[in-house]
């Protein structure tokens, strides 16, 4: 099979995503700007007269450009000007959540093959920390229980609790799930509306600008998570003790940190994600031994059926070590016989790293809720 050669220009974007050696990333940015518009995007971090300038471009060409990469999500606003998306998985947050006009299969099947790519990256490396010592995974999300199972529970952050991260949101703001949508094939296609991430703040704003969200009510933010319990869905965050700006309500079957789960937890014991605070627990005095919990509600297999001599009978149990405390199961159990415990300190949720260097939504000044 003979690979069609593409621009170099587009295997120097690649790299400026820390990804050398892809073949798939390269053949991405193809899909989203042409040769002009790449030679922009390489420009930056710069404003749009220092690139009209070096480029010999007339201005009102490069704005136009600018935009419609912005749209994209390729780039972002900044103090200095434009910046270039900083990593894979922002530009395939943002180039999967665009306005429908830039819908594009073809690059969604790239991104799904991009996800595989990373996947081989990743197992080789893990392998050789595992021939040394202990391989190592960052966790790029944070679950949260969801806000009914842990409503009235003593102890709970205000940045775990989802109807408090809600409350801080304004705008509120919903948009098309980057995950959903990049997986033309997933499971929950024909149950699970592909409008389901929230977004809050600045990162609202943002979305709003490049018309990747609408504009919601709390109360239709709340109907619309109340929905989503129905499935398979889990709240997740990003990793760190702030407040976050966003909620993902993530499908075991397309989630992206789902899919590298099932790769690296069954061989590596290693999650992509961290889990939150807290574990499911169940009084077996209380259980019915419906089997829903078991059969439909643990997105990670850690309930399961003991026999119980008191009860002459089986009750289903948790997995504490395999729990990540999600709070789905909490949420249909016909016997009230779910509750959810805090099993792990404040500062098990980590403060913020400085790795990128700059605030990603630095264009976009914190407002007062």
């Amino acid at each position: 099979m003979t690979i069609r050669q593409i621009d170099p220009i587009y295997r120097e974007l690649a790299v400026r995503l820390r990804i050398p050696n892809s073949e798939i990333l390269p053949r991405i940015f193809e899909r989203l700007a042409n040769v002009q518009q790449a030679k922009i995007i390489r420009e930056t971090p710069a404003s749009a007269d220092v690139i009209a300038e070096k480029l010999a471009l007339p201005r009102d060409v490069v704005d136009k450009d600018i935009r419609e990469l912005f749209e994209k999500g390729v780039l972002l606003p900044g103090k200095r000007g434009w910046n270039m998306a900083p990593s894979w998985g922002w530009l395939h947050d943002a180039i999967a959540s665009t306005d429908n006009k830039y819908e594009d299969d073809e690059m969604y099947d790239l991104g799904v093959a991009m996800l595989r790519e990373n996947l081989d990256i990743m197992g080789r490396r893990l392998e050789q920390e595992q021939k040394v010592g202990l391989p190592s995974l960052r966790h790029s999300m944070r679950i949260i229980p969801k806000w009914r199972s842990i409503k009235g529970l003593a102890g709970v952050l205000l940045y775990e609790d989802p109807m408090q991260i809600i409350k801080e949101f304004s705008p509120i703001v919903v948009v098309r799930c980057p995950c959903k949508r990049m997986d033309r094939r997933r499971g929950c296609r024909d149950s699970v509306a592909l409008e389901s991430c929230i977004h809050g703040g600045r990162l609202a704003q943002y979305s709003l600008d490049r018309h990747a969200g609408r504009k919601i009510s709390f109360d239709e933010c709340i109907a619309l998570m109340d929905e989503l319990d129905k499935h398979l869905v889990v709240n997740m965050v990003g990793p760190t003790d702030t407040m976050p700006e966003g909620i993902c309500n993530c499908h075991t079957c397309c989630c992206g940190v789902f899919k590298i789960a099932a790769f690296t937890k069954p061989r590596f014991n290693l999650l992509p994600y961290a889990k939150s605070r807290f574990v499911a627990e169940i009084d077996p005095a209380k259980c019915t031994a419906c089997r829903i919990c078991v059969d439909r509600r643990c997105p990670v297999g850690a309930l399961h059926m003991k026999y119980f001599a008191e009860y002459g009978d089986k009750r289903a149990v948790v997995d504490d070590e395999e729990c990540v405390g999600c709070g789905l199961c909490f949420l249909t159990c016909p016997s009230d016989a779910h509750r959810m415990k805090c099993v792990r300190p404040p500062d098990y949720i980590p403060a913020p790293g400085q790795a990128l260097g700059f605030d990603l939504l630095e264009g976009y000044e914190k407002k007062d809720s």
